[in-house]
């Protein structure tokens, strides 16, 4: 037996009500009493409760508005059967890559949105593409009479647009410490990022649109083609969490696992081809941002250096301001190439007398290249 959730009359003057908020996804089972979802009417907000049990079919979208008395989820006896409703729903690109609900191919046709952003083979709803369209979250600031001037001259130009800086820096020493040299590159690119909104912004019809939030998107070819994943909020992982967070999102990209935000919602891109020993490269701008950095370097020359080349909008950011950010990240990487360094927090020996005073250890260790490192007593039991 189906049960049909139907909208109630909340105001006598109220004869439809918007659905804001699903505590449930399709095929997740129900239980009567339970919070279902959020409404809200001209006058009033509200939670329904479940009527029955069972496993949600939706039959509306998020932000729709639903007259009183129509039904819009159905609770059904398997989750089989509240699945395959909605299957018959969907609408299939020739039997291949992603199928799309009804109301998730009106969305789709309505906006600019690349259906093959999501992963073959999924079932797309209206909630979905929302939040593909929705993306971060975006902040504009009009740029000024100045600014707009450079931009016309710049753009009489445009090959000036894009620009690019480049730094080279040995990493001998980089590449042999604890953490691995590209989580050590993205830890330290995402600080420094998380203090320069322009960097996670990008420029529309005279306005700089800033977004809310560092979402990094690390660009991927592994033999199943080149995808940009995200790792969210990444100014908030910890240096010993981002071997870890790299490994999901590999993990994701070779199991086909990546979602359409997940392959959509960078706000920051970085390129990296170190592992190919190429030395240095300019990469290209996505859309909709203002800065991507491209990784190289060469074992095979003396120092093993690293180059970070940064391709940016000149209409966002200014080349005094990219050259400042190289030389910032510069500096943060020799911290622990230098000596009196942990080799794997990099506090220093100052800091380190400062805070621990008595208790204070260095500890000596052989660094697989033969050099000799230091480890403090917490990094050296492991924690």
């Amino acid at each position: 037996m189906k049960w049909e959730q139907k909208i109630p009359r909340v105001n006598a003057n109220d004869d439809e009500a918007e659905l804001v908020f699903w505590y449930f996804e399709d095929g997740d089972h129900v239980e009567a009493g339970q919070d279902l979802v959020d409404i809200e009417t001209m006058k009033a907000a509200m939670t329904v409760p479940a009527e029955g049990s069972g496993y949600l079919r939706k039959l509306k979208g998020l932000h729709q508005a639903v007259a009183v008395g129509e039904a819009y989820a159905q609770l059904c006896p398997t989750r089989e059967s509240a699945l395959e409703s909605v299957a018959t729903e969907a609408v299939a690109d020739g039997g291949h890559g992603p199928r799309f609900t009804k109301a998730a191919r009106t969305l789709l046709e309505q906006s600019t949105l690349d259906p093959g952003c999501f992963a073959a083979g999924t079932l797309v709803t209206a909630e979905m593409v929302e939040a593909a369209l929705r993306g971060p979250g975006l902040r504009r600031e009009r740029s000024g009479p100045s600014k707009e001037a450079e931009i016309r001259a710049l753009a009489a130009q445009p090959q000036a647009l894009p620009s690019s800086l480049t730094i080279a820096i040995p990493a001998q020493h980089l590449r042999s410490q604890a953490v691995p040299l590209q989580a050590r590159l993205l830890f330290e690119i995402s600080q420094l990022v998380s203090q320069s909104p322009r960097f996670t912004a990008y420029y529309e019809e005279g306005d700089v649109c800033f977004y809310d939030r560092l979402d990094l998107g690390l660009a991927l070819d592994l033999g199943k083609g080149l995808k940009v994943a995200r790792i969210p909020e990444a100014q908030a992982i910890r240096l010993e969490a981002w071997p870890g967070a790299i490994d999901e999102v590999v993990a994701a990209y070779m199991n086909n696992q990546l979602t359409q935000a997940d392959l959509t919602q960078h706000t920051l891109t970085v390129t990296d081809l170190s592992g190919y020993d190429i030395y240095q490269f300019q990469p290209i701008l996505n859309g909709k941002q203002a800065v991507i950095i491209g990784i190289g370097g060469d074992r095979s020359l003396p120092g093993e250096p690293l180059t970070i080349t940064l391709t940016f909008d000149h209409r966002v950011l200014s080349g005094r301001e990219v050259a400042e950010f190289l030389q910032k990240l510069k500096e943060s990487l020799s911290v622990g190439t230098k000596p009196g360094n942990c080799d794997r927090c990099f506090i220093s020996l100052a800091e380190y007398y400062e805070v621990m005073s008595r208790d204070a250890v260095m500890r000596v260790y052989a660094r697989p290249d033969g050099t000799h490192g230091l480890l403090c007593h917490v990094c050296a039991s492991g924690y």
